[in-house]
């Protein structure tokens, strides 16, 4: 995590695509030892220099974002325009690979109040909605260590259920609640099929009530103690 290391990652990956630009270029896996401010510099560079149209990170928490947009903007450069964090119904015991960040409810609701947009990975948690991983055969060992647990089991059961209701299937069901959040979300999917794909597709056009929500979250008032967002402010 260098200004040398942005500067040639964008040149390997013009190269490689083919390509004069980049639409969006996200850095990934923060290293917070490292000063925010020269990583900004050499990201504002790349988009003066019109090798890059829109900057990001992935797995920066999100004082980290405002950090760096804050230099940005007090020097009148190109500030992040999304974070990609891990975000699904499925709560992650812990982190898939060394590095990556889910977002909890603190960050949720950073989201919330600056409306920055989230790109969110592994959306429908490595398939945990479609019960794979319940069948011995099916399971992959990483999405049991991240994603079994009585509550994950409890939000399966639940997602099943409202997807009998309604008539789709739980990841469709899994997918909507990423998506139907109150602050702009892109859902990263991988599917395996057309079919899936399809079934992915078609979450963007399922709403869900409040009570679904509620249903579907354990309740998102949740016993753990809120940490203060006396804090937060929307970013400018």
């Amino acid at each position: 995590m260098t200004p040398e290391a942005i500067r040639e990652d964008v040149s390997v990956s013009l190269e490689r695509l083919r390509t004069d630009h980049l639409d969006l270029f996200l850095l990934d896996r923060d290293d917070e030892s490292v000063p925010v401010g020269p990583l900004m510099a050499a990201l504002d560079q790349e988009v003066r220099a019109g090798r890059v149209r829109a900057l990001g990170v992935a797995n920066w928490r999100p004082a980290r974002v405002q950090q760096g947009n804050r230099w940005a903007r007090e020097r009148r450069r190109q500030e992040l325009s999304v974070v990609s964090n891990q975000l699904s119904l499925a709560e992650a015991n812990e982190p898939m690979w060394p590095g990556c960040l889910s977002v909890d409810r603190y960050a949720r609701r950073w989201h919330e109040v600056t409306q920055f947009p989230l790109m969110a990975w592994s959306s429908q948690a490595r398939g945990w909605f479609s019960g794979r991983h319940l069948v011995a055969e099916l399971a992959e060992l990483d999405a049991l260590r991240v994603y079994r647990s009585a509550a994950n089991l409890e939000r399966l059961k639940r997602a099943r259920a409202l997807a009998g209701s309604r008539e789709v299937t739980p990841t469709r069901i899994a997918l909507a609640f990423v998506l139907d959040q109150p602050f702009p979300v892109v859902g990263l999917v991988g599917p395996a099929s057309v079919e899936e794909l399809d079934d992915a597709l078609l979450a963007s056009d399922l709403r869900l009530s409040t009570q679904e929500r509620a249903f579907l979250d354990l309740d998102p008032l949740s016993a753990r103690p809120a940490r203060s967002l006396g804090s937060l402010r929307p970013l400018q």
